[in-house]
């Protein structure tokens, strides 16, 4: 199974339990990303997580920010991290 087809899966039975979930996507990457466009993450309202956006401080930024979103329905929105190039 893909890694989108997994968090999809685990995403749609965290659904169907019951639970709130929220879904990350990278729309765009520029030189040594480590995880392509269309790499996705999820998170439910408990802060379980399924799949990778990024690794490191980011992919925590993320989930935090998913996880906060799901507990207070701030869905759907849109999140945007870069790094410093400097």
């Amino acid at each position: 199974m893909s890694d989108a087809l997994e968090v999809l899966d685990q995403v749609g039975k965290w659904k169907e339990a019951g639970k709130g979930v929220a879904v990350a996507t990278v729309i765009v990457t520029w030189g040594s990303s480590p995880r392509p466009v269309g790499s996705q993450l999820g998170v439910d309202d408990a802060g379980n997580m399924v799949g990778s956006v990024s690794g490191g401080c980011i992919e925590g930024a993320v989930a935090l920010t998913l996880h906060d979103r799901v507990r207070v329905e701030d869905l759907p929105s849109s999140y945007e991290d870069s790094v410093d190039l400097d």
